[in-house]
């Protein structure tokens, strides 16, 4: 008998796996897979993507709304109609601005929560379900959220939320950055929530935050890997970074660069630093010693040529898929707590912490000078990921409905 069948409803595609969001998604996907649900994917096309790839992996399970879709006003009526609500809303938190209810940072950088959403594809969704009558609809963040609604109570609705975004611009502003990214009131937040019946939180901490705003079920789910085998290799001292193409990543780089590394060359003048990932698209080296190797198909290809792995993040919130990514392959790692977070308990001494320049460059000389701390990080990562992967499994399939 088939399985249930799932509808991924997402802003962010799966191809290339290039970036932690889309890396989760695609696990995500293939945990469904591989027990027995039938799983499609209905991508609204936000940002450049692989179709090629997308369509050699999903099949005839793989649609697509397109940008002239996403960017289609609709009938004229109803496309002033909704503007007059927009900015009714606006008005009405300037209002509250005013009273001392909402902040000037929250007006000036807070949305509403359906502010995000495309105006003009409720139909789409709408005969996608007629024509393929999902059990399940899983909907990537809270900005998207409205895709819910278009489902009746038959459907079980996951909200995958990948992050916390009430009040996200702080995150921007604390580091003089301007916000780039989803941002919310606290009371917008709990309205997306509330149209799930299961909400996926990926840290334990945003799972006590969203389940203070919404009566739904909050679980904790996050990406865990199969643990991978490394080939032996000659040991180089090569230190490997791998990000996204994003502000904050750029700025831990450069301050890796200008603040740490300069203290471990003191030690070690022939170590070197490999960065790979979409980060390289915009990054330029400050030093001879650091060398962009770009974007890589397979993961294992960039880990295999290198010996220590750091996350020397700064600021940031969400699910820490670069440091999960290296665990999986065993690698020996230094992160700050923040490049480390959800990611530490049980701690069982499977990566190195360290929270400012001086400890941070301790904690990587004493990788590059023992090779039995090498050796014992990396057990104890292999050991840590597969007691994580069946707990955080064990956790998603129990609370999503198989008959």
């Amino acid at each position: 008998m088939p399985g249930k069948k799932i509808l991924f409803i997402s802003p962010t595609p799966t191809h290339p796996a290039n970036a932690g969001n889309r890396v989760h998604i695609m696990a995500l996907s293939k945990l469904l897979k591989k027990h027995g649900f039938d799983v499609s994917f209905l991508y609204m096309a936000f940002e450049n993507f692989d179709k090629d790839k997308m369509a050699e992996y999903w099949g005839d399970r793989l649609h697509i709304i397109g940008k002239e879709m996403l960017n289609d006003k609709g009938p004229l009526i109803r496309f002033y109609f909704k503007r007059s609500v927009e900015k009714l809303r606006k008005l009405r938190r300037y209002v509250q601005q005013k009273a001392g209810m909402v902040t000037k940072d929250q007006f000036k950088y807070n949305n509403e929560v359906d502010g995000y959403f495309p105006r003009n594809i409720k139909k789409n969704i709408r005969d996608l379900q007629a024509a393929q009558h999902f059990d399940i609809v899983i909907c990537e963040y809270a900005a998207m959220s409205k895709a819910l609604t278009f489902f009746d109570d038959s459907v079980f609705k996951i909200l995958d939320t990948h992050d916390g975004f009430t009040d996200r611009f702080n995150v921007y502003l604390k580091n003089n950055l301007t916000p780039d990214w989803f941002t919310f009131y606290r009371s917008q937040e709990g309205k997306a929530l509330q149209r799930a019946d299961l909400v996926i939180a990926v840290q334990d901490e945003e799972k006590v935050y969203f389940s203070n705003l919404t009566k739904s079920k909050v679980i904790r789910y996050c990406t865990v890997y199969e643990p991978q085998k490394m080939p032996a290799r000659t040991f180089e001292k090569k230190l490997l970074y791998f990000a996204s193409n994003n502000l904050i990543n750029n700025i831990t780089l450069k301050n890796f660069e200008t603040e740490i590394l300069p203290l471990i060359k003191s030690k070690h003048l022939d170590v070197q630093l490999l960065v790979g990932g979409s980060i390289c698209n915009s990054y330029v080296p400050l030093t001879e010693r650091t060398h962009l190797t770009g974007m890589v198909d397979d993961p294992s290809d960039f880990y295999r040529g290198g010996d220590i792995v750091i996350n020397p993040e700064y600021s940031g919130t969400g699910y820490k898929i670069k440091t999960m990514e290296a665990l999986c392959y065993g690698m020996p790692m230094v992160c700050t707590s923040i490049g480390a977070v959800g990611l530490t308990e049980p701690y069982n001494e499977h990566f190195l912490v360290a929270n400012n320049s001086e400890d941070f460059a301790a904690s990587v000389t004493r990788l590059l000078e023992s090779e039995e701390l090498r050796k014992a990080t990396s057990l104890k990562a292999e050991d840590w990921i597969r007691n994580m992967k069946e707990t955080v499994t064990n956790n998603l399939l129990s609370n999503i409905p198989v008959a």
